[in-house]
């Protein structure tokens, strides 16, 4: 069984690294024939840059390794708005279209817990997807920059 453990560093890694160290580049190295590794890797925001051929001796497995190049920019980083952002927005956005101040009240006690339990968010390089699935509505927000647009809704 596999255990997946860099998921769990992205949002740590990206916020240590750009907003707290000021770096600029984040560099993940990982065997070319370590796919899982890689597709983790992908999901979580990094570009593929290439590989690197042959360029170090794997001794348990007796042989030259190639390594495959990700990275990613602190301009990248912050692209994707943040499913805190996504919830912010949509919550202001459910108060702006109430019709009462009972209305908005109830929008601001309500939404908030039902939208983060509902929604699912995929980063990819330049943007993030927002997936609400509730009953019978199935509804798709893509959001970058902080702005979200409604791509698809059932």
């Amino acid at each position: 069984m596999a255990i997946n453990c860099f998921s769990p560093l992205k949002l740590p890694l990206g916020q240590e690294c750009f907003k707290n160290l000021g770096l600029n580049r984040i560099e993940i190295h990982c065997d070319v024939l370590n796919e899982r590794s890689a597709n983790e890797i992908k999901a979580c925001g990094y570009f593929h840059e290439g590989n690197l051929r042959e360029n170090m001796y794997d001794n348990y497995h007796n042989r030259m390794r190639t390594t495959m190049l990700f990275s990613k920019l602190s301009s990248e980083y912050n692209l994707n708005s943040t499913k805190d952002d996504f919830f912010d927005w949509a919550q202001n956005q459910a108060v702006k279209n109430s019709e009462s101040a009972f209305g908005a009240a109830i929008q601001n006690l309500f939404v908030s817990p039902v939208l983060k339990s509902v929604t699912v968010r995929k980063d990819y390089l330049l943007f993030s997807i927002y997936h609400i699935d509730i009953v019978e509505s199935d509804v798709v927000y893509m959001g970058v920059f902080k702005q979200f647009i409604k791509i698809k809704e059932n």
